[in-house]
C-alpha cells in the first residue's frame, strides 16, 4: 500500500474548519475495521461515516490504490473523516476536480469548504489556470457546491454538465 512518508496537507480552509490531507496506511486500516464491523453486524464506530457497500468499495479503492504523480487525492477531515476530494492533473493547463462526502455529513458545508480550499491551492500553489468538474443534471447538491465555489457551466452534456473555473476567478472570501 502506498502512502507518503509525510502526507501532504493542503493549508488554509474556507468555511467549516477542515483539514485536507493525503491518506496514510492507518486510514485504510480504519476503513477495513469498519467494513469488518459492518459484516459482523457489530456496533459502528463514531470516527467513520455510515456508508453503504458501494460507498465503502469506492473509498477503499480511492485510499488504498497508489496515487499517480498527476493526481492529488485527499481525505476531508473535521474531527473525523467526512469524505474525499481529488484533483487530477492531466496537463499543466487544467485540473479535474471530484469529491465525495459521507451521507451523514452532507448539507453541512464540507464539500463547499473542501472545494474552495483545493481550488485556491490549485491556483496559488500548483499554478493551474483552469479547473473543471463534471456533475450530473440530477445532482443539485453538487451543482450548488460548484456554483458557490465560483464554477460556471462550460458545456452541457447528455445527462451531465462540465463546469469550470478559471484564474483569476471570484473565489468566495472566508
Amino acid at each position: 500500500m502506498h502512502a507518503p512518508i509525510n502526507p501532504r496537507v493542503v493549508p488554509g480552509c474556507w468555511g467549516p474548519p477542515i483539514t485536507l490531507r493525503e491518506f496514510v496506511p492507518h486510514d485504510c486500516q480504519m476503513i477495513f475495521r469498519q467494513i469488518d464491523r459492518e459484516l459482523a453486524g457489530k456496533k459502528k464506530t463514531r470516527d467513520i461515516p455510515q456508508l453503504d457497500f458501494f460507498e465503502f468499495r469506492r473509498l477503499v479503492k480511492f485510499a488504498a490504490t497508489p496515487s499517480e504523480q498527476k493526481e492529488l487525492r485527499l481525505g476531508i477531515w473535521h474531527e473525523s473523516w467526512v469524505g474525499t476530494i481529488a484533483l487530477k492533473l492531466p496537463s499543466p493547463a487544467e485540473g479535474e476536480l471530484s469529491y465525495w462526502i459521507g451521507s451523514e455529513f452532507r448539507n453541512q458545508g464540507y464539500a463547499t469548504s473542501a472545494t474552495i480550499t483545493l481550488v485556491r491551492y490549485a491556483f496559488d500553489v500548483l499554478k493551474l489556470p483552469k479547473i473543471i468538474a463534471h456533475v450530473l443534471h440530477a445532482n443539485l447538491g453538487s451543482q450548488k457546491v460548484l456554483g458557490r465555489a465560483g464554477f460556471h457551466v462550460e458545456a452541457p452534456g447528455a445527462g451531465w454538465y462540465t463546469c469550470a473555473i478559471k484564474k483569476p476567478a471570484e473565489i468566495p472570501a472566508k
